[in-house]
């Protein structure tokens, strides 16, 4: 389970897709918030 802020979201797009392509859960998070 990966928590990501919308920054980094942001930054790093195609590493976090490749995360979730693989199976990954993926919780993206504002203001540490889901």
């Amino acid at each position: 389970m990966i928590f990501v802020n919308v920054r980094d979201l942001h930054n790093r797009t195609s590493e976090i897709l490749r995360e979730a392509a693989s199976g990954k859960p993926i919780f993206i998070t504002r203001y540490g918030k889901p």
